[in-house]
């Protein structure tokens, strides 16, 4: 599923010479690692999803890759499999926390600890409970919904790029690297590379500003449809719906950095 939400040819486009033959005599070909050049060619063939959906969904790759975590190998695995799961980080190392239990039966408390801590990497920042974390969450809300008007925050408008004259000079060095291929001549890419390089650096900052200016409205629209009305339990949806992290800062406060820019400090109890 991840190879073809990554995949390019989705979107229209191509990648030639992902592998090269070896052997002319037996056709043996193998996966071009740098020994051979690759060309890519936007707008080969008809396209099952567009180019802004495409920039999309690879902000979103890129946003949960920022999300990961400490581990001994490198970033750890993306999962939201719990409410706090991805979301909450150490103020002092910067580590992912992972949910533990601690005790059984009466005795039995979830919390969230450091995995830096917790894999004896030298923070010293202890675990924190969840109950709590979900009380701080709540009393979090229910401060900006008693004060919605100071948290509306506008939707921001992007500076307008002219797509349509970056792909027809790439659409013309293309048909100069096709002539080139055919007549078997040497051919640079650099050019080509540059502009998509750049176009693509646009897309994505328009798919981060779409999905930041679509985060707003909603949350104006949760704030306007409460008309004030406060939380009363903890909601898993709405957490992870609106809040992009939390830090913890120490074992009695936490720091909420919603969506949108707002940012909350609430003491744990």
């Amino acid at each position: 599923m991840i190879g073809i939400l990554k995949n390019v040819k989705y979107m229209g486009d191509a990648l030639l010479q992902k592998t090269y033959t070896v052997d002319f005599l037996t056709k043996k070909r193998v996966i071009n690692t740098g020994h051979a050049a690759q060309y890519y060619v936007e707008d080969s063939h008809e396209a099952i999803v567009s180019k802004e959906e495409f920039a999309a969904v690879q902000a979103e790759f890129e946003r949960r890759s920022n999300l990961r975590g400490y581990s001994k190998t490198g970033k750890s695995k993306f999962t939201s499999d719990y409410a706090f799961s991805g979301k909450l980080f150490c103020g002092n190392c910067g580590s992912k926390f992972r949910r533990s239990r601690w005790g059984s039966g009466k005795n039995l408390q979830i919390v969230w600890i450091c995995i830096n801590h917790q894999t004896g990497g030298g923070c010293e920042m202890k675990a924190v409970k969840e109950k709590a974390l979900e009380q701080a969450f709540v009393r979090a809300m229910n401060r900006i919904i008693a004060n919605k008007g100071a948290y509306i925050i506008e939707e921001t408008s992007g500076p307008e790029f002219d797509f349509e004259a970056i792909d027809a000079k790439i659409a013309e060095l293309q048909q100069e690297l096709m002539n080139a291929v055919r007549n078997n001549q040497e051919y640079s890419t650099a050019e080509i590379e540059r502009l998509q390089a750049s176009k693509q650096r646009l897309k994505n900052d328009e798919a981060e500003r779409v999905w930041r200016n679509r985060i707003v409205g909603e949350f104006k629209a949760y704030l306007a449809a409460r008309d004030g009305k406060l939380l009363d339990k903890f909601d898993r949806d709405l957490f992870r719906k609106l809040v992009e992290k939390v830090r913890v800062e120490s074992i009695v406060e936490v720091e909420f950095v919603f969506k949108v820019g707002v940012v909350g400090r609430e003491i744990l109890n």
